[in-house]
Formats: structure tokens, C-alpha cells, sequence
């Protein structure tokens, strides 16, 4: 399959996805203000999902493994494979070892009351203990299990790993509802969040189980044998995890750590806060990203295939097509932040008398949501911009090229947070570290790393990727600063149309400024080569299609 083929089948397949788990995260965040209040998921944001410091490890140490199966997977070899899969494991059992012990740890201090959490329930802590130890076993599970998912990836089925990722957030969505809508619908606060650890530890196992299913039977040689195991393979995917860990660890980990500065300056209202916040980031994120994603297991078959040029063409793609997907998303949602809040969450946050207990109303909690999700939105830009570069260099095993950078995330960003707090006790301040860290990593550290490594040119770079999207991106700023007006009071219909118009504003724009008359000539053969092949077998019966496949079996 031709490069831009397979970028674009994983593009196509990807934001499939996150159209589904767009919906998912909107309901999921909607559904649980509503039945149990911000602060209670506070609570949640502070102990599961992209908050719980075990999921964020078992993240790490997944990304970490897609490069060492993607190098066995390649070269064609089951052997290579059956040997990278158990030395894998290997590593991946301590791994996830050391995974259940940490988030045990840190059950135990949520258990003795080191958090804050919601006033008037008592033994809340308990519950909070239990989701920490909950996201924690499971996430060790998963991350003994991470090869198998990874290799569906690093054999670059991103179509199937990213139907597998809609099925995790299905699970736990369906968690929220049979815990806390079905079950225990008149139950205390406590009862709930022990109901919602419980069933969705168990839910997102299916994820692990179908991946684990899925991998053994697509991919030859993806089986353990104790015989296999060799140690120098289990030192390359340690050095791997390792610098790899490093970078990945630490840069997400800043929004964890953020919370839990936020939990202990503010209170786990403004952890609900923050969690909406990140939220919006990470559909930002996702929807700019999506495009790019696969672009690590395909740099690494680039790479065994000696085609060195076409990875240097793919890091200028990556900037220019990612820079064009989250500039417009970033400047839509800035200009219209405060409606898409009011109709998201501001008619489930009048219900939620926890807002009282902790200072906020509702015009104020929406205030704050929107001025921090606006700058965090900043972060998440400079992030994407050079994201594809990141995950290119990994691909082809230059990880130590900017891994050194990761101690000094923890100290700008998280001392930053702490000094911040401290001086001005002003949480609007929590996305500025973070920006700052973002922008320098990623403007600064992976370009020169690129070129260093890779001899990218980077001021033809810069020309060739960045002008282009900002153009479209401005002209499409003053359409929707025209629009703006008529759009401050949102439903849904209106927010579907205003959505709707800003797509059809943009897509054109991005394709005839963005998109290069080459790249526009081969979107246009693709899609003449696939109504000529359904016109065909429209026209074309069966039997002589039967009849013409014998008769070039005869004749071969």
C-alpha cells in the first residue's frame, strides 16, 4: 500500500473512532455531573482514566512496546516475533508488577484521608481508596498484556486497535450507567463509586481479552514459548521502555500531577473542573492526531525498507496536515467556549448543590472552565504541531535524540504549578506551566532533534508545512468572528449547524490553501479508482466474473 494510501486509511479509520468516543466522552461527562455532582467526579477524574497515575504508566509502558513489535513484525520472520512477544512479557510482568504495588500505595494514603474529597460523606475515603486499587489492578493487567494489543498496532492495523479502543470507552460509559443510573440509583455517594470501580475494572477486561484474541490469530509467530527468551531482546525492550517511558511518562504525567496539586491547594470541585478542562484538550488532541496515527509502526517499515527520503517527506506531512486540523478546532473552541459550556454541562451544574459547599456558582464555575480550557487549548496546539515528528523519531529508534529532556518536565511544569499556587493561589494559573513545557518541547527540543538525527532541513520544513494552515486557519477565524453573534445561545440543532457551517467553511479552505495540487490529484485518482470498481461490479454479473477468474486460472 502506497505512504499516503496508508495515511489515509488510518486517518479515515481513526477519526471513525473518534467520532464514536467524542460521543462517548460528551455523554460520559454529561451523565456523571448530573448523577453525582462535579466534585464527586473530582473524585473519579483523580483516581481513573487519564487522571489514575496506574492507567498513565500502563499507557507508557504500551507506547513504549509498539516499536519493538513493530521491528519483529516486520521483518516477516514468526521467529523474531514468538522471541520479542516473551521477552516482552517478561518485562511486562514486572512491569505490571511494579503497577499494582504503586497504585496499592497510593490506595493506601487515599485510604488514611491525604486527599481531599467531598464533604459530608463519611468513610468517603474508603471509596476513593477502592477506585485507586481498582484503575490500578486493572491497569496491571493490562499492562501484562500490552504486547498483544501493541502488536496489532505495530503490525499496522490501526482500523482493528482503534475498534478496540471504542469498545475500553464503551466500557466504561456502560460502567456509569449500570452502577450509578441501573444498580444503585438511590444508593449514598460511597456505594456508587465502589459500584462504578467494580464494574468497570470488570467491563474494560473484554477490551484486554478481545485484543489478546484478535492478535494471536492475525499475527504468525505471536505466541509465548519460555525457550524463546532472550535476554539481549529483553535489555532492547527495557533501554526502549525506559528512554521512551522517560518522555511519555513525564509529559502526560504533568496533567496528573496538576490534579493532584489542584486537589491539594483548591478542593476535588475544582479536580471536576480540571478534568472538563483536559477533556476538551484530549478531543483536541485526538481530532488533530488522528491523522497521524500509525505513523511510528509505518516510520519503523520505512525505515527496515532503507527509504530514508520518504521519512524526512513524512515529518514535513505531519506538521503541515496536524497543524491544519488543530488550528481551526482550537480557534472554533475558543471563540465559542462559554456557549459549548452553558449547553454542555451549565443545566447540570444548577442541580449540583456541591458547587455551594465549595464557593462557586454556576456562571463563575463556567468562567473558570472556560478561561483555563482556553489557554490549556495552547498547550494541546504546540503538543500536535510536532507530535508526528515525535513518534517518526521513535519510530525509527532515535528516542535518546529528546528523551533527555524528560527531568526537566517534573521541575518546570509541576514546580511551576506548585509556585504558581503558591504565590498567587489562583487556579485559572494551572495550564501555564504546562504550555511553557509544551512549547519548549515540542517548538524547540524535536525539531532540532529531527534534525540533528535525521538531517531534516528545518527552514524548508517550516516553509513547506506551517504557512499553508495558518492562512486557511485565519480566513477561517473571520468567518466564525462574522458568526459569532448569532451562535452565543447554543442548542443542539444550533450547535450542529454552527459545527456544520464551520466545516464547510473550512474544508474547502484547507483544500486549496493547505492540501498540494500533487496530493490533490491523488485524493481525486483514489476516489475515481474506487466508484470505477463499483460501477463495475455493478455492471459486471457474477457468473462472468466467476467465468473470468477460471479462465485465468487456466491460462496461468
Amino acid at each position: 500500500m502506497r505512504l499516503s494510501t496508508q495515511l489515509i486509511v488510518n486517518a479515515t479509520t481513526t477519526y471513525a473512532r473518534l467520532g464514536a468516543t467524542f460521543v462517548i466522552g460528551i455523554f460520559y461527562v454529561w451523565f456523571i455531573i448530573g448523577e453525582i455532582g462535579i466534585a464527586a467526579y473530582g473524585m473519579i477524574a483523580l483516581s481513573t482514566g487519564t487522571f489514575g497515575l496506574s492507567f498513565a504508566l500502563e499507557r507508557t509502558i504500551s507506547s513504549s512496546l509498539s516499536r519493538e513489535m513493530a521491528v519483529a513484525i516486520s521483518s516477516d520472520n514468526p521467529e523474531n516475533v514468538t522471541r520479542t512477544l516473551t521477552s516482552s512479557m517478561a518485562f511486562c510482568a514486572l512491569a505490571g508488577l511494579a503497577t499494582l504495588l504503586i497504585s496499592m500505595g497510593v490506595a493506601a494514603l487515599a485510604y488514611v484521608g491525604i486527599f481531599n474529597v467531598v464533604e459530608g460523606h463519611p468513610g468517603i475515603e474508603k471509596a476513593l481508596a477502592f477506585l485507586f486499587f481498582m484503575e490500578g489492578a486493572h491497569s496491571a493487567i493490562r499492562v501484562f498484556m500490552a504486547p498483544f494489543q501493541q502488536a496489532l498496532y505495530a503490525s499496522k492495523r490501526v482500523g482493528l486497535d482503534n475498534m478496540l479502543r471504542i469498545v475500553q470507552r464503551m466500557s466504561v460509559v456502560g460502567a456509569a450507567v449500570i452502577a450509578i443510573g441501573v444498580v444503585w440509583p438511590t444508593a449514598n455517594l460511597n456505594e456508587k463509586l465502589i459500584g462504578f470501580g467494580l464494574f468497570r475494572a470488570c467491563g474494560m477486561l473484554v477490551d484486554i481479552l478481545l485484543a489478546t484474541f484478535l492478535a494471536r490469530r492475525l499475527i504468525p509467530g505471536l505466541k509465548i514459548r519460555f525457550n524463546a527468551f532472550d535476554i539481549q531482546e529483553f535489555r532492547n525492550v527495557a533501554s526502549t521502555c525506559w528512554h521512551t517511558g522517560q518522555m511519555t511518562m513525564l509529559m502526560d504525567f504533568s496533567t496528573q500531577f496538576m490534579a493532584l496539586l489542584i486537589n491539594m491547594f483548591f478542593g476535588v470541585a475544582y479536580n471536576g473542573i480540571w478534568q472538563v478542562v483536559v477533556q476538551i484538550g484530549g478531543h483536541a488532541m485526538l481530532i488533530s492526531e488522528g491523522v497521524m496515527r500509525g505513523i511510528d509502526p509505518i516510520a519503523t517499515h520505512l525505515l527496515q525498507a532503507g527509504r530514508k527520503s520518504m521519512i524526512l517527506d513524512l515529518m514535513t506531512r505531519s506538521i503541515r496536515y496536524q497543524l491544519a486540523i488543530a488550528l481551526p478546532w482550537t480557534i472554533t473552541f475558543i471563540i465559542f467556549m462559554t456557549p459549548i459550556l452553558n449547553l454542555w454541562i451549565g443545566g447540570r451544574l444548577e442541580k449540583d448543590t456541591g458547587l455551594i459547599e465549595a464557593g462557586l456558582s454556576v456562571e463563575k464555575a463556567i468562567r473558570v472552565t472556560a478561561l483555563m480550557a482556553s489557554v490549556y487549548l495552547l498547550a494541546v496546539l504546540s503538543r500536535v504541531t510536532t507530535r508526528g515528528v515525535e513518534r517518526i523519531l521513535y519510530g525509527i529508534g532515535e528516542v535518546r535524540a529528546y528523551a533527555w529532556f524528560a527531568k526537566y518536565t517534573i521541575m518546570l511544569s509541576i514546580g511551576g504549578g506548585a509556585a504558581l499556587f503558591w504565590l498567587t493561589d489562583n487556579p485559572l494559573l494551572a495550564p501555564l506551566p504546562i504550555v511553557f513545557v509544551n512549547a519548549l518541547y515540542y517548538g524547540v527540543i524535536i525539531p532540532f532533534a529531527a534534525r540533528k538525527r535525521t538531517k531534516l532541513p528545518l527552514r524548508r520544513t517550516v516553509a513547506e508545512s506551517i504557512p499553508r494552515p495558518i492562512l486557511a486557519s485565519c480566513l477561517f477565524a473571520v468567518i466564525l468572528l462574522i458568526l459569532k453573534p448569532y451562535f452565543m445561545d447554543l442548542n443542539l440543532i444550533s450547535l450542529v449547524i454552527l459545527f456544520g457551517i464551520a466545516g464547510f467553511t473550512y474544508i474547502p479552505l484547507c483544500y486549496i490553501i493547505v492540501i498540494r495540487p500533487d496530493e490533490r490529484l491523488r485524493i481525486l485518482e483514489m476516489i475515481g479508482g474506487i466508484l470505477r470498481r463499483k460501477s463495475s461490479e455493478r455492471e459486471e454479473p457474477a457468473w462472468q466474473s466467476r467465468d473470468r477468474h477460471s479462465d485465468n486460472d487456466n491460462t496461468e
